[in-house]
């Protein structure tokens, strides 16, 4: 694959982003995220049209090589970037309810998941996260919302595992 596009894999070239551009009339100055930017390449063009160009990339060593190359662009490692701001979901946001667990810092993120036809929609609440090498999902359906009762019940399943 490397032999037919070189350092990135971007089907139909810069081309097609200019064409997505010119059909979406973002504002110049407009904040655009290129999420798995790779080397940072689009994220560079983008900062040269006229955007606010960020790119995030999973791999570290593809975030460092872009940090090197194209040190003007602002390319993020998407890992970290994730951890830190789960951790600031428990520490200050709407996943409180775990803060003070035992065992180590918990990460993660509440939500709540609408469905059905009613006025208000019924709801499942959720929590996702982690606690060092342990990765945990809580839903409960017909919950509410996932700060209220989800993360609740989550904290409680972190408290009698330790």
């Amino acid at each position: 694959m490397r032999s037919v596009t070189g350092d990135t894999l971007r089907p139909g070239g810069l081309a097609l982003t200019d064409r997505a551009l010119d059909l979406c009339r973002f504002a110049s100055g407009a904040a655009l995220l290129d999420v798995g930017c790779g080397l940072g390449a689009t994220v560079a063009h983008l900062a040269e049209r006229g955007f606010v160009a960020t790119g995030v990339e999973p791999s570290e060593t593809l975030v460092e090589r872009a940090r090197r190359e194209r040190p003007h662009v602002d390319v993020r490692a998407a890992v970290a970037t994730l951890r830190s701001l789960m951790r600031e979901v428990v520490t200050g946001g709407t996943g409180t309810a775990l803060r003070g667990v035992p065992g180590g810092p918990v990460a993660g993120k509440t939500g709540t998941a609408e469905y059905g036809g009613g006025d208000p929609p019924r709801t499942h609440a959720w929590f996702t996260g982690f606690q060092e090498d342990l990765a945990f999902a809580v839903v409960v359906e017909d919950g509410g919302f996932g700060a209220r009762t989800a993360a609740p019940v989550t904290a409680d399943f972190l408290r009698r595992l330790s």
